[in-house]
C-alpha cells in the first residue's frame, strides 16, 4: 500500500490537469519515464470487486491488493488529500494517509 501511493504521488507531482471521483485520480504528466511513456489519462482507480487499487495506463497494473478503501480528496489550496485503507495479513485494518500537490500548469476539474 506505501508503495503503491509513493508511484501515485511521485506521478501526481508532475501532474498537469487532474480530475477526481470518489474512488479515482485521473492525470495528464508533464514527462513520461522510461518504463511508461505515457503521459495522459493516466488514473488510479479504487476496483471494489477485487479489493485492489489499479493503475490505468494504456493497460490496467494491479498496484496494491487488500485494499478497503480508497478516496481522494481537494480540500483547497491546490492540493489533493489521498487515503486508502486496507487489511493486513492477520486482518487488521489499518488507514495511509498523505497529500500532494501537483507542480506543473494545473487545470482542475
Amino acid at each position: 500500500g506505501k508503495l503503491a501511493l509513493e508511484l501515485l504521488l511521485r506521478e501526481a507531482r508532475t501532474a498537469q490537469s487532474v480530475t477526481i471521483t470518489a474512488t479515482s485520480i485521473t492525470f495528464n504528466k508533464v514527462t513520461a519515464y522510461p518504463q511508461d511513456t505515457n503521459i495522459t489519462g493516466i488514473t488510479y482507480s479504487f476496483n471494489a470487486g477485487n479489493n485492489t487499487l489499479e493503475r490505468i495506463s494504456g493497460s490496467t497494473q494491479v498496484v496494491a491488493s487488500n485494499v478497503t478503501s480508497f478516496s481522494v480528496t481537494e480540500p483547497g489550496m491546490n492540493f489533493y488529500l489521498v487515503s486508502l485503507q486496507m487489511n493486513g495479513p492477520q486482518g487488521e485494518s489499518f488507514q495511509i494517509k498523505t497529500a500532494v500537490k501537483p507542480r506543473g500548469d494545473i487545470t482542475f476539474s
